[in-house]
């Protein structure tokens, strides 16, 4: 298999030490963390434990309707489940969102124009969305034990690193083109992040990411 490859420039690992040893001693290149692992890490953290909060708010909501009795202690009680409730179904958007930014802002080119990203800007999406989930954690009072915000945290410089090797990667392929530097510029920034976008779509088994990537 690695010898059908014209040019390994870095391989994907979960950061399994053995698998980073090798690749450095044998292949002479980084190891790169996935974006999946990074989801692996929210979804530890954060992603049942919204999801079950939302449903439980409303269930006591329910329960506490189905017993109302028409006192002063009833209806506080309704009152304060209520903000509970919405309180859960803002942190479920806000996870949400943060997982979108996640697969649409974290590719070479962005979603919306196709202008070219760097290491830098996916980095700054990466830690702000970290900031989202922290804030999440924080304000639910959940308990991480497993330290995966923590970790999905020191991930993002190791994974954002993978724009700066694409742009790189692709430049030194151009070099070796014989076009002028209007055609060069024209592949850089127009034939490139179109062909990347289409083999992405095309790549891509979820419905509702393929059709965000499409729009």
């Amino acid at each position: 298999m690695l010898k059908s490859c014209k040019k390994i420039i870095f391989t994907v690992s979960d950061k399994g030490t053995s698998i980073v040893a090798m690749v450095k001693k044998y292949l002479k290149v980084t190891s790169i963390c996935d974006l999946f692992h990074m989801f692996l890490d929210a979804s530890a953290a954060l992603g049942a434990k919204v999801a079950n909060k939302r449903i439980n708010d409303r269930e006591k909501i329910k329960k506490e309707l189905n017993s109302y009795n028409d006192s002063l202690h009833n209806e506080h009680v309704i009152d304060y489940l209520k903000a509970e409730s919405n309180k859960s179904d803002l942190h479920q958007e806000k996870y949400k969102n943060g997982l979108e930014d996640m697969t649409n802002k974290t590719h070479p080119y962005t979603l919306e124009t196709s202008e070219l990203q760097t290491t830098a800007k996916v980095t700054d999406t990466l830690r702000m969305v970290h900031g989202i989930f922290d804030e999440i954690l924080n304000d639910s009072g959940f308990s991480d034990k497993g330290k995966k915000l923590d970790r999905f945290k020191r991930r993002i410089p190791d994974y954002s690193q993978v724009i700066d090797i694409w742009h790189k990667y692709t430049d030194d392929e151009m070099i070796k083109l014989n076009k002028t530097a209007d055609e060069l510029l024209f592949i850089k920034n127009l034939l490139l992040p179109v062909s990347y976008w289409k083999k992405t779509i095309k790549q891509t088994k979820n419905k509702k990411i393929k059709s965000n990537y499409s729009a």
